[in-house]
């Protein structure tokens, strides 16, 4: 396959030294900072990814603005510099809107595959040419790198060719040529915590090794130490091990740019010390996750008569910090009486505030001292749709105590267990002085606190809000028995006079998920091995000097059953039949294999039947006179686990194609360990035409992307 090479940017000097001036008025014209985004397949220029991007990073900037600084989409204008005139797509390959369609019958050429290079290529040509310009007028303006998709693979090619001295940071969303080297093979040290990289930013994936289309190598270039990172969504198809078309759509729901903007607001803070960078009051916390739960029974009419004033300033400065609140009521049961969601996530503060009053204690409600919080308290868990990233705290506010197990059945452990799945819920708990010894246990296992509606209650507002910010490498390992697992809290941090710290933090860690920190002041790392087969959790508990404290969970599963062998293509070739069509004969073991002609993902086929050879037959696939085509098969297991993929570059000079395995082919699973690309009368294939995968659609009728699609759902 033909590789394209671009020019490295070399300073030449004329006469042994060369002098350029710069006018102070010029100079005076520049922003300190540059933001560039580059946008994924089928997207619109200021489209949903874009726009979100630039907002969360605003959200982090004060708003006095002694820092000056521009947002630049690549495609907005062509470039032209020494890289020849250029301006990205952002091409969607399957021809129509926004990147999908429906694959069953779907016609797709070669030439939209060389479309799509054609489309990195021209970002990665407008990037580095847009940088240049900068640069050359304004020598001390720094830039910032986003890219999503498509665009993720535009920033992440083009790094090996800037100068890393005028680059503050480059952030890939669901990269498809992402590479995290600890994800590779059965059982990789990512899954214990080992050898993890250092631009691993946000990936849930264990086995994340390469993306959908491959790896950019190296991913973090010589000089870029601590200045990229990588995002990848839990179960992504373009950039993790999985098969999930909705993780990839997602980045925006899920915070991921929110979170990326929190990160790099920090280090905008370390190089630009003598600038307001940070507004203190948006960024003193991480952002948070705030539900009220509230006891209306009779009784309570006093305690939420002293409380609801706090409600409404934690709600407020939650609100003002970036964060969400939500609002339930709840009894009993027996009374009957369900607990009612007045307003989920999405509630604005008027909104809650018309609620909260509205909630008023009934004199004859509640039969008894007991409540069914812990049912309420698993109710309102599920019913929210939590944020990534976010703290996560549920206030509830009762009188009463709880009936262990409730009246459905709900548990103390199993809400303890919901708690720690989400990642986790920290309950803290408003109640009376008799109470509070039955609370501390939940709240203890829950990483939360106690409180008194006396002195107390003022507390409540900032032991949630300024808490520590608590950072897990990993948010899931499974390993077999008899491993060493490394759990790692090094970033988490919490914040001093507007820059983060770790002065003073003291590590407490839960290694079997029962809510006994069993190891106290213990460091930000600590490494178990695991005899005996385990499903749980582990838990880490971040306190500082004030006595406000956070916990983060992350799932453990230890067993030799944990780690399965990944699915593989045993055999491959191509063989001519007819004049213009040819046929990809191959063996597997998976469920479904996607396919993809060059960096274009055509769609995919279901495997009926394992034990007997597959067949694709191609027809009518464009081609260019004297190029190359790599076709790549790309397994997955019943679980939508991703396997080792294979690749055969069909290449046409005119007369004849030879077929053989590409040299990044990844066959050291298959019998023999190379791929089979055919007998000597398999090896000539047509010269003028080959043809396209017939794919179809699986059971839920998901439309799958047919080529790296930055869809984020219709523009608002």
């Amino acid at each position: 396959m033909r590789k394209i090479k671009y020019l490295v940017l070399v300073a030449i000097m004329i006469g042994g030294n060369l002098e350029v001036n710069f006018s102070s008025a010029a100079l005076a014209n520049c922003d300190d900072l540059k933001f560039v985004f580059a946008r994924g397949s089928g997207e619109e220029l200021d489209d949903k990814s874009a726009e979100e991007w630039q907002k969360q990073l605003e959200s982090q900037l004060s708003t006095k603005r002694t820092l000056k600084y521009e947002f630049y989409e690549l495609g907005s204008q062509a470039q032209d510099g020494k890289y020849g005139v250029a301006k990205y797509p952002a091409v969607a390959v399957a021809g129509s809107a926004g990147g999908v369609a429906n694959l069953v019958g779907a016609a797709v050429s070669g030439g939209e595959a060389f479309e799509f290079g054609q489309s990195v290529d021209a970002g990665i040509r407008e990037l580095k040419n847009y940088i240049s310009n900068v640069a050359a007028k304004c020598p001390k303006t720094k830039f910032v790198l986003g890219g999503y998709s498509q665009g993720a693979m535009v920033v992440s090619q083009s790094l090996p060719e800037l100068d890393s001295g005028k680059i503050i940071y480059a952030a890939t969303f669901g990269d498809p040529k992402l590479y995290l080297p600890e994800g590779e093979g059965i059982s990789p040290p990512a899954c214990t915590g080992h050898n993890l990289s250092e631009y691993r930013r946000d990936v849930a994936d264990c086995r994340a090794f390469e993306g959908i289309l491959g790896s950019q190598r190296p991913y973090q270039p010589q000089g870029f130490g601590g200045k990229v990172g990588i995002w990848c969504n839990k179960q992504d198809l373009m950039c993790s091990s999985h098969w999930s078309l909705e993780d990839h759509t997602s980045y925006v729901e899920d915070g991921m740019y929110a979170a990326a903007a929190e990160y790099i607001a920090i280090l905008l803070q370390r190089e630009f010390p003598g600038l307001t960078v940070i507004d203190w009051q948006k960024s003193s916390s991480t952002k948070n996750n705030v539900v009220f739960l509230v006891d209306s029974t009779g009784s309570m009419m006093n305690l939420m008569d002293k409380y609801r004033n706090e409600a409404k300033r934690l709600a407020e400065t939650t609100l003002r910090t970036g964060g969400r609140i939500a609002l339930f009521e709840f009894r009993d049961l027996d009374d009957p009486f369900p607990t009612k969601m007045h307003c989920d996530l999405s509630c604005d503060y008027t909104t809650f505030v018309q609620k909260l009053d509205n909630i008023q204690s009934e004199n004859e409600a509640g039969g008894d001292s007991e409540e069914s919080t812990l049912s309420a308290m698993l109710y309102a868990m599920d019913k929210v749709n939590w944020q990534d990233g976010a703290n996560k705290s549920m206030v509830v506010v009762t009188d009463g105590g709880y009936l262990e197990p409730d009246r459905d059945g709900t548990t103390l452990e199993k809400v303890v267990r919901r708690s720690l799945e989400i990642d986790p819920v920290n309950a803290y708990f408003v109640t009376s002085s008799s109470n509070k010894p039955l609370y501390q246990k939940l709240a203890g296992m829950t990483g939360g606190r106690v409180f008194s509606p006396g002195s107390q209650l003022t507390d409540i507002t900032d032991a949630i809000v300024n808490r520590p910010v608590v950072k897990l490498a990993k948010m899931k390992y499974a390993v077999p028995t008899g491993t060493t697992v490394k759990f790692d809290a090094s970033e988490s941090y919490t914040w001093i006079e507007g820059q983060t710290s770790q002065h003073g933090l003291l590590f407490d860690w839960d290694l079997n998920g029962d809510g006994n920190f069993e190891y106290r002041n213990a460091g930000t790392t600590i490494e178990q091995t695991y005899t005996d087969e385990f499903d749980g959790f582990i838990q880490v508990r971040v306190i500082d000097k004030q006595n406000r404290q956070s916990t983060m969970s992350a799932k453990v599963v230890v067993g030799d059953g944990a780690v399965g062998a990944p699915a593989t293509i045993h055999t491959i070739s191509v063989k001519p039949i007819v004049a213009g069509a040819t046929q990809v004969k191959f063996t597997t073991d998976a469920k479904r294999v996607l396919i993809s002609v060059n960096d274009a993902i055509l769609g995919y086929t279901e495997i009926k039947d394992v034990s007997a050879p597959q067949t694709l037959d191609l027809s009518g696939l464009q081609h260019k006179a004297d190029s190359q085509l790599k076709l790549t098969l790309i397994p997955y297991d019943r679980n939508g686990n991703r396997g080792t993929r294979n690749s055969l570059i069909l290449e046409f000079n005119g007369a004849s194609s030879d077929n053989k395995p590409s040299d990044d082919s990844d066959n050291s699973s298959s019998p023999g360990g190379a791929a089979d690309s055919g007998d000597e009368s398999d090896s000539q294939a047509e010269t003028q035409t080959t043809g396209v995968p017939s794919i179809v659609e699986d059971n839920k009728k998901r439309k799958i992307p047919l080529a790296p699609r930055a869809g984020v759902g219709p523009k608002h």
